[in-house]
Protein backbone atom coordinates (compact mmCIF):
# COMPACT_ATOMS: atom_id res chain seq x y z
CA UNK A 1 0.00 0.00 0.00
CA UNK A 2 1.33 3.00 -1.12
CA UNK A 3 1.81 6.11 1.65
CA UNK A 4 0.02 9.10 1.78
CA UNK A 5 2.52 11.11 0.73
CA UNK A 6 3.67 9.29 -2.47
CA UNK A 7 -0.13 9.16 -3.67
CA UNK A 8 0.01 13.49 -2.61
CA UNK A 9 2.97 13.35 -4.46
CA UNK A 10 2.11 11.77 -7.75
CA UNK A 11 -0.97 13.25 -8.08
CA UNK A 12 0.48 16.80 -7.88
CA UNK A 13 3.32 15.56 -10.62
CA UNK A 14 0.54 14.40 -13.12
CA UNK A 15 -1.57 17.54 -12.11
CA UNK A 16 0.80 20.26 -13.05
CA UNK A 17 2.53 18.88 -16.44
CA UNK A 18 -0.60 17.35 -18.13
CA UNK A 19 0.63 19.30 -20.89
CA UNK A 20 3.90 19.21 -23.23
CA UNK A 21 5.59 22.93 -22.62
CA UNK A 22 6.07 24.74 -26.03
CA UNK A 23 8.83 26.72 -24.51
CA UNK A 24 11.38 26.18 -21.38
CA UNK A 25 10.45 27.59 -18.03
CA UNK A 26 11.74 30.39 -16.67
CA UNK A 27 14.05 28.95 -14.63
CA UNK A 28 15.63 27.20 -17.25
CA UNK A 29 15.70 30.01 -19.33
CA UNK A 30 17.45 31.99 -16.27
CA UNK A 31 20.04 29.30 -15.79
CA UNK A 32 20.98 28.75 -19.24
CA UNK A 33 21.39 32.80 -19.57
CA UNK A 34 23.42 33.15 -16.06
CA UNK A 35 25.26 29.94 -14.99
CA UNK A 36 28.02 28.71 -16.58
CA UNK A 37 26.68 25.62 -17.84
CA UNK A 38 29.55 22.94 -19.10
CA UNK A 39 29.64 18.89 -19.28
CA UNK A 40 26.52 16.37 -18.90
CA UNK A 41 23.32 17.52 -17.11
CA UNK A 42 20.60 16.09 -15.49
CA UNK A 43 17.47 17.74 -15.62
CA UNK A 44 15.53 16.20 -12.50
CA UNK A 45 12.14 16.08 -12.54
CA UNK A 46 12.02 17.43 -15.85
CA UNK A 47 7.61 16.46 -16.01
CA UNK A 48 7.05 17.08 -19.57
CA UNK A 49 9.55 19.81 -19.83
CA UNK A 50 11.37 18.73 -22.93
CA UNK A 51 11.44 22.49 -24.26
CA UNK A 52 14.19 22.79 -21.46
CA UNK A 53 16.19 19.90 -21.93
CA UNK A 54 16.24 21.41 -25.40
CA UNK A 55 17.49 24.75 -24.58
CA UNK A 56 19.93 22.73 -21.96
CA UNK A 57 21.45 20.74 -25.15
CA UNK A 58 22.07 23.79 -26.86
CA UNK A 59 24.30 25.36 -24.66
CA UNK A 60 27.42 25.40 -25.96
CA UNK A 61 29.54 23.88 -23.27
CA UNK A 62 26.95 21.12 -22.65
CA UNK A 63 27.90 17.73 -23.84
CA UNK A 64 24.52 16.61 -22.98
CA UNK A 65 21.50 17.16 -20.95
CA UNK A 66 19.96 13.52 -19.61
CA UNK A 67 16.19 13.60 -18.10
CA UNK A 68 14.57 12.05 -15.08
CA UNK A 69 10.76 11.97 -14.12
CA UNK A 70 9.11 9.21 -12.31
CA UNK A 71 5.80 10.24 -13.94
CA UNK A 72 7.20 10.64 -17.12
CA UNK A 73 10.64 9.56 -18.01
CA UNK A 74 11.39 6.80 -15.50
CA UNK A 75 14.71 6.02 -16.68
CA UNK A 76 16.10 4.77 -12.52
CA UNK A 77 19.39 3.81 -14.48
CA UNK A 78 20.19 7.81 -14.88
CA UNK A 79 20.32 7.99 -11.05
CA UNK A 80 23.16 5.77 -11.31
CA UNK A 81 25.46 8.06 -12.96
CA UNK A 82 26.76 11.05 -11.84
CA UNK A 83 26.81 14.68 -13.29
CA UNK A 84 28.28 17.96 -13.85
CA UNK A 85 25.46 19.58 -12.95
CA UNK A 86 21.60 18.60 -11.94
CA UNK A 87 19.05 20.85 -12.33
CA UNK A 88 15.82 20.32 -10.21
CA UNK A 89 13.05 22.84 -11.20
CA UNK A 90 9.31 23.02 -9.39
CA UNK A 91 10.64 19.58 -8.06
CA UNK A 92 10.89 19.94 -3.71
CA UNK A 93 7.82 22.53 -3.31
CA UNK A 94 5.44 19.50 -4.69
CA UNK A 95 7.12 16.53 -2.58
CA UNK A 96 5.38 16.37 1.33
CA UNK A 97 8.30 15.97 3.40
CA UNK A 98 9.51 12.12 3.41
CA UNK A 99 9.38 12.16 -0.64
CA UNK A 100 11.33 15.94 -0.88
CA UNK A 101 13.83 14.59 1.52
CA UNK A 102 14.48 10.95 -0.54
CA UNK A 103 14.49 13.61 -4.01
CA UNK A 104 17.14 15.92 -2.17
CA UNK A 105 19.22 13.08 -1.11
CA UNK A 106 19.13 11.81 -5.04
CA UNK A 107 20.14 15.26 -6.68
CA UNK A 108 22.71 14.40 -4.14
CA UNK A 109 23.99 10.97 -4.97
CA UNK A 110 23.70 12.56 -8.63
CA UNK A 111 26.25 15.46 -8.73
CA UNK A 112 30.08 14.65 -9.34
CA UNK A 113 31.97 15.57 -6.14
CA UNK A 114 32.60 19.13 -7.89
CA UNK A 115 29.47 19.31 -9.93
CA UNK A 116 26.31 21.71 -8.76
CA UNK A 117 23.00 21.77 -8.60
CA UNK A 118 20.32 24.51 -9.37
CA UNK A 119 17.56 24.11 -7.56
CA UNK A 120 14.01 26.08 -8.13
CA UNK A 121 11.13 25.96 -5.39
CA UNK A 122 7.91 27.96 -5.56
CA UNK A 123 7.85 30.87 -3.19
CA UNK A 124 5.65 31.91 -0.18
CA UNK A 125 4.73 34.70 -2.22
CA UNK A 126 3.42 33.18 -4.63
CA UNK A 127 -0.50 33.78 -4.28
CA UNK A 128 -1.33 30.39 -6.06
CA UNK A 129 -0.56 28.46 -3.41
CA UNK A 130 -3.63 27.67 -1.19
CA UNK A 131 -5.29 25.44 0.55
CA UNK A 132 -5.78 23.29 3.53
CA UNK A 133 -2.81 22.95 5.92
CA UNK A 134 -0.90 19.47 5.36
CA UNK A 135 2.11 18.41 6.77
CA UNK A 136 4.45 21.35 5.96
CA UNK A 137 2.46 22.88 2.71
CA UNK A 138 -0.84 22.58 1.82
CA UNK A 139 -3.36 19.96 -0.02
CA UNK A 140 -4.63 22.18 -3.27
CA UNK A 141 -8.44 22.30 -4.16
CA UNK A 142 -7.52 19.83 -6.72
CA UNK A 143 -5.58 17.53 -3.81
CA UNK A 144 -2.35 18.29 -4.68
CA UNK A 145 0.19 19.00 -2.71
CA UNK A 146 2.25 22.40 -2.42
CA UNK A 147 4.66 23.58 -0.06
CA UNK A 148 5.57 27.59 -0.73
CA UNK A 149 9.05 28.50 0.47
CA UNK A 150 10.57 31.50 2.37
CA UNK A 151 13.88 31.77 1.17
CA UNK A 152 16.04 31.31 4.62
CA UNK A 153 13.55 28.39 5.20
CA UNK A 154 14.85 27.37 1.45
CA UNK A 155 18.38 27.52 2.21
CA UNK A 156 18.19 26.55 5.30
CA UNK A 157 16.83 22.97 4.02
CA UNK A 158 19.47 22.46 1.28
CA UNK A 159 22.24 23.14 3.89
CA UNK A 160 21.09 20.15 6.11
CA UNK A 161 22.75 17.94 2.38
CA UNK A 162 24.66 20.01 0.87
CA UNK A 163 28.16 21.82 2.23
CA UNK A 164 26.82 25.10 0.11
CA UNK A 165 23.83 26.32 -0.47
CA UNK A 166 23.47 29.99 -1.66
CA UNK A 167 20.71 32.12 -3.56
CA UNK A 168 20.92 32.18 -7.30
CA UNK A 169 18.16 33.70 -8.51
CA UNK A 170 14.69 35.28 -7.12
CA UNK A 171 14.09 37.27 -3.22
CA UNK A 172 12.07 37.01 -0.65
CA UNK A 173 9.39 38.54 -2.68
CA UNK A 174 9.99 36.42 -5.66
CA UNK A 175 7.23 34.10 -6.94
CA UNK A 176 9.95 30.93 -6.85
CA UNK A 177 13.92 30.72 -5.66
CA UNK A 178 16.95 29.35 -7.39
CA UNK A 179 19.41 28.40 -5.09
CA UNK A 180 22.62 26.86 -6.68
CA UNK A 181 23.91 23.87 -4.32
CA UNK A 182 27.37 22.23 -4.09
CA UNK A 183 28.29 18.73 -2.31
Amino acid sequence: MKSKEIELSKRTAVSHTIRKRKTASLPIRLITRKAELQGVILHFGCGKDQAGTGLLNAQSGVVVAMEYDPNYVDYPEVLEDQYDIVIANYVLNVLPPKERKKAIKQIRSCMKKKGVAYITVRSHKDTKICGKPEFDGVRTSIRTFQKGYTLKGFLTELRRYFKNAELFCGSESSRFIIAKVKI
